[in-house]
């Protein structure tokens, strides 16, 4: 298993990353990837970083001519409403992305292709399969987090502009399951959960998400910092089909990656030293940081395509 640099802040200039990174070469870096699949919205960024600091039934996430709305299901236990938050629902989502993709048309023992359904047997299980201590605040957490995952609607609405003097607007629906089906036990590592997603979010879990490296995605993830994850996995997939640069405005970047950060001066200042530290577990990628936003330039894929059609 690849070794990552360890850290524990980032308050450090930028270059101290670069000085810390491993000297392995990137070929044998490659050699020791545990492929998963991710997309830069649905198993990233459309989730707040935090939890809203008033209780919230959505949140909205603007990008150009998209606006993202993710909405919170009411629990059929509690009655509540709950916004999936941090860095569960992107683990659990890229972990649902990356079952479907290894069980193909075939299906297996977490995946039936033709019903569209995932299962979870037990927390316990799913918590190994995620690679994350099983203590019992890590299984209530990952617990109200799934339940609040499952239960949850995402619309996605796109602003054409002026027609006919009007302000168009096209909207889709996309709740994330057609049905849900809890197995709740006196011990809560026994949980389990049978998920039949939506035609709509099984193409794109199984159509449009790009393979990343997980042991480095989960690095990124340590405590409870998700910026630099949702960075990399932004990365991941924009650079998969690159053929020429592309350019992103600080204000596209601050709709993306800033919740919570009101002050566009504050993000600017994380996002660098943030995109630094991606830089570390995917050297190859090639960016560049201007006054006017980021420009990333074409660079090898984080997972050749050779590598990923074997999983």
């Amino acid at each position: 298993m690849t070794r990552y640099p360890k850290y524990d802040s980032l308050k450090e200039p930028a270059p101290y990353y670069f000085q810390t990174q491993e000297s392995a070469p990137v070929s044998q870096r490659l050699a020791d990837q545990e492929i998963w699949y991710g997309h830069s919205i649905f198993t990233s960024s459309l989730f707040p970083q935090s939890p809203p600091k008033e209780p919230a039934s959505f949140i909205v996430k603007r990008q150009v001519n998209y606006e993202y709305i993710l909405e919170a299901g009411i629990d059929p236990a509690t009655k509540n409403q709950k916004i999936p938050y941090c860095k569960f629902p992107r683990m659990i989502m890229c972990w649902i992305a990356k079952r479907i993709r290894m069980a193909g048309k075939k299906g297996d023992k977490y995946v039936d292709p033709e019903k569209m359904s995932i299962r979870i047997s037990s927390l316990s299980h799913l918590v190994a399969e995620l690679g994350i201590a099983k203590g019992g605040v890590t299984l209530c957490a990952i617990n109200e987090q799934i339940r609040a995952l499952t239960l949850c609607r995402i619309s996605v609405h796109k602003c054409s502009g002026f027609v006919a003097s009007r302000n168009r607007r096209e909207i889709v629906n996309l709740p994330l399951t057609r049905a849900i089906v809890f197995n709740e036990c006196e011990n809560i590592r026994e949980n389990g959960f049978v998920m039949i997603l939506t035609p709509e979010i099984w193409n794109i879990l199984s159509k449009e998400t790009a393979p990343f490296d997980f042991q480095a995605a989960k690095a990124l993830l340590k405590g409870r910092r998700v910026m630099a994850h949702d960075i990399y996995i932004w990365m991941v997939g924009t650079y998969f089909n690159m053929r020429f640069p592309r350019n992103f405005s600080w204000h596209w970047l601050h709709e993306t990656f800033g919740d919570g950060l009101n002050d566009e001066r504050n993000f600017r200042f994380r996002f660098r030293r943030n995109i630094c530290l991606v830089n570390l577990f995917y050297p190859q990628a090639r960016f560049e940081i201007t006054k006017d936003g980021v420009t990333l330039i074409p660079s090898r894929p984080a997972i050749e395509p050779r590598r990923s059609s074997r999983h």
